[in-house]
């Protein structure tokens, strides 16, 4: 649950996002996407009942520092997966690098806002 106190915040973290959009000066990472998604509203720590907008992925690599990373994807992207290349987290690093699709996305530091995902 959203504190009174972290709306200011959230709000400043939201407009920098913005201006970071406006500007073009985006951030860039390499990985794997998660096929365990999630429809959510946006932002989702203090939208409850606003419509699911976004899709939430997990995303992982050596550019994440091995860490899943929570990025959020508008529909109006219209992204999905590639069914025949999947990660499959129960594999090895090794099988995914030959056998699951990478995607760069580029996203919004604050928010995590997907701009732009395209398979490498």
């Amino acid at each position: 649950m959203l504190l009174k106190e972290e709306i200011p915040q959230n709000w400043q973290r939201a407009r920098q996002d913005l201006a970071q959009i406006e500007s073009g000066d985006l951030e860039q990472v390499t990985v794997w996407l998660s096929p365990k998604i999630q429809a959510v509203p946006f932002p989702e720590y203090y939208s409850a009942g606003q419509p699911k907008l976004l899709t939430r992925y997990g995303g992982i690599s050596s550019e994440t520092g091995g860490k899943w990373v929570r990025f959020y994807v508008p529909d109006s992207l219209d992204f999905s997966l590639d069914p025949n290349a999947l990660y499959d987290e129960n594999k090895s690093i090794e099988w995914n690098t030959d056998n699951a699709q990478q995607y760069q996305i580029t996203y919004t530091v604050n928010l995590h806002m997907v701009l732009s995902a395209v398979p490498v």
